[in-house]
């Protein structure tokens, strides 16, 4: 079965599937009919050539443990650089995994996360003139947006709703 989902996975460019979310990039590159790009900066495209921002949020914990409050984790290293290229991004996607079944998936405009972007990018600018020194350069360490506020803010577009708001059975090939 690993070699099966391996060998599907590195023709969309993941070279492995059950490193570093790999399968559930591999659900969603399949799903949104995106294109994976580099290791480094925005994570997907579409065939226009619109990028994307992809977070999945885990709702079980590594050790099992069902979560009961959820956030969307940004970069270890968060710094200005960063956030230019996520107000850039066409849209997020964000994706709430309860281990490998995808539970819902939403999209944002960057637009509606810039409450956040701003409050980070005077953190980091308040670093700077502060004269803050290290060897990284001025950052925060991965600030997070609450799901809450994605789902409040953005579209659901997974699971589907049908007209009297009763999700849809449907499977990931649909």
């Amino acid at each position: 079965m690993g070699k099966k989902l391996q060998a599907e996975a590195t023709k969309h460019g993941i070279h492995n599937v059950f490193d570093d979310g790999g399968y559930k990039e591999l659900l969603l590159l399949t799903l949104l009919d995106l294109k994976k790009l580099g290791r480094t900066g925005d994570d997907a495209a579409d065939s226009l050539g619109r990028q994307y921002e992809i977070k999945t949020v885990a709702r079980v914990s590594s050790r099992g443990v069902r979560k009961t409050s959820l956030g969307i984790t940004t970069e270890h290293t968060l710094t200005i650089e960063n956030i230019e290229r996520y107000r850039r991004v066409h849209l997020w996607i964000v994706a709430v995994f309860d281990q490998a079944a995808p539970e819902s998936i939403y999209e944002i405009a960057p637009s509606r996360l810039e409450t956040f972007f701003g409050e980070w990018e005077r953190k980091i600018r308040d670093q700077i003139s502060r004269g803050v020194e290290g060897s990284a350069p001025p950052h925060l360490n991965n600030p997070k947006i609450p799901l809450k506020f994605v789902i409040n803010n953005g579209v659901c577009i997974w699971p589907l709703l049908a007209q009297d708001g009763v999700p849809r059975q449907q499977t990931l090939t649909e």
